[in-house]
This record gives C-alpha cells, sequence and structure tokens, in this order.
C-alpha cells in the first residue's frame, strides 16, 4: 500500500460543474483500481491525498504530472504505508478556504510545525484527523 500526498495550482479556476465531473470519474475509476483519498480545492490550489497499491498510486502520479489542469506539482509524502488512512473514501472532497490550505502545507513545514509545538510523531494523525474534518463538514453536493 502506497500513500501520495501533493499541492498543485490549477491552470485555470475549476468551476462546480468541472469539480463534479471530475470528482464523479476520479470515483469511478478510483473504486474500480481500489485507490481511496481526499481533494481539497480552493484559491486554484489543490491539496490530495491519494492511497493504494503501489502500481497504481505511481500511474495516477505519473497522470497527475502531466495533467494540463496542474502546474507546480509539489510532492509533499510519497511512500509505503501500513494501512489506508481514509478506506471510506474514493475520493473525499472539501472546497478549501487559503486558511484551510495553509494549514495543510503546515504540516510540512518545519517551521510551521514548530510554531505549532506537534512532535514529529504525532504529526501525520494531526493532519489526517484535519482533512477528515474538512471533507466531513462539506456539504453532500459533493
Amino acid at each position: 500500500m502506497h500513500q501520495l500526498i501533493y499541492t498543485s495550482h490549477a491552470t485555470f479556476s475549476m468551476t462546480d460543474k468541472d469539480l463534479l465531473a471530475l470528482l464523479r470519474w476520479s470515483r469511478d475509476w478510483n473504486e474500480q483500481k481500489g485507490v481511496t483519498g481526499v481533494l481539497l480545492y480552493g484559491d486554484n490550489q489543490f491539496v490530495q491525498v491519494i492511497e493504494g497499491p503501489k502500481e497504481v498510486v505511481a500511474y495516477l502520479y505519473t497522470h497527475i504530472l502531466r495533467d494540463r489542469r496542474h502546474h507546480g506539482v509539489t510532492e509533499l509524502a510519497y511512500g509505503p504505508i501500513v494501512q489506508r488512512i481514509f478506506t471510506q473514501w474514493t475520493m473525499g472532497f472539501h472546497p478549501a478556504t487559503s486558511e484551510h490550505l495553509a494549514q495543510v502545507r503546515g504540516y510540512f513545514n518545519p517551521e510551521q510545525l514548530a510554531l505549532h509545538n506537534h512532535s514529529l510523531n504525532t504529526r501525520d494523525e494531526l493532519l489526517f484527523d484535519l482533512l477528515k474534518g474538512f471533507v466531513e463538514s462539506s456539504t453532500s453536493t459533493w
């Protein structure tokens, strides 16, 4: 089992219609391939966590790097995991604010980590709880 966490900038502002189409396609594909995860989008920025078989996550990452909807893709974490975090979501979603995106990125910035006084041992759990909270607070529209 592997996990990818990345952030990127959208090459255009995605409408609700664009996002719904992306989510429908992603959820169907992910269900067929055994992929779970969560996507945040706001202020023309994406933050995404993808979990699944190593070769499928690698394929998706290559696709994301080539996808014209993204530029400035920054890998935050990529590697093996013991178990899935987002077991119930083929692609959870939350329309994110600038503050949400900054909170997530703060978990990968050593200076921000020190400000929040989180130890490295608890960082991952805190980040995933934050992401779950975002998605669980979203409306059923998504």
